[in-house]
């Protein structure tokens, strides 16, 4: 089998399904980055534990293998899910692709294969979770003010997101002299402090899928939103 599960480790509950009074959901994540999203979500489920935030969501991350770690590629990780999704029994799951817009940026044609893939993973019944350029963008927002002094005045070279060093993209580079860590290889889990900031600044950025072909976005900020729901509060 080419990927297992991860189970979350924060157990925000007594009895998973007992206080909430929705149905209860799990969220498979299957994520093309290796550190940078794992290390990120990490934190989050830390930082939601942190809050004491009792939604009806159970998250799953789905690991490649070792064998197939190198199997990223977003039309690899969707049929890896599609796969994995065929031996389980569970009503109530939801499937999701977490993925950066400029894994297409080497095709020929970047843009159309890119809206190709959203088009297809959508008629498979499969969520995309999608970063333009990069999962990068996401943590640049954590900050006030960010997309003003960060995003808008570098908007061309961060669409582009050019490679600048064998250790940095435009992106990352700009994240290590702004915040002081390679988001690459290490995100501290004091960013997570600011995660009401990034919600404020992601208003900025387009959340549409297809928009991100061609504009800097995130959907990030809209997953977010959906785990901080408490159903035991309305």
């Amino acid at each position: 089998m080419a990927i297992r599960e991860r189970v979350s480790l924060f157990k925000r509950y007594p009895d998973d399904r007992l206080l909430s009074r929705d149905v209860f959901k799990t969220y498979y994540l299957i994520m093309e980055g290796t550190n940078t999203e794992p290390i990120y979500f990490k934190h989050l489920e830390r930082k939601l534990s942190e809050l004491k935030v009792h939604n009806n969501i159970k998250l799953i991350y789905l690991d490649r293998t070792l064998r197939d770690r190198g199997s990223n590629t977003p039309e690899q990780l969707l049929n890896f899910l599609l796969d994995y999704r065929k031996l389980i029994e569970d009503e109530n799951a939801v499937f999701w692709v977490v993925f950066d817009r400029d894994s297409y940026k080497s095709h020929p044609d970047g843009k159309s294969e890119y809206l190709r893939f959203i088009e297809n993973a959508k008629n498979k019944d499969v969520n995309l979770l999608v970063t333009s350029p990069c999962f990068e963008i996401w943590i640049l927002l954590h900050r006030q003010n960010a997309y003003k002094q960060l995003i808008a005045p570098n908007e061309a070279e961060l669409f582009v997101n050019r490679r600048i060093s064998p250790g940095y993209t435009y992106i990352s580079r700009l994240v290590k002299n702004r915040f002081g860590f390679n988001p690459k290889t290490n995100i501290p889990a004091s960013l997570l402090n600011n995660l009401k900031d990034a919600l404020v600044e992601a208003k900025y950025l387009t959340k549409s899928l297809e928009k991100m072909a061609t504009d800097i976005g995130e959907n990030i900020s809209s997953f977010v939103n959906l785990l901080l729901v408490d159903p035991t509060e309305n």
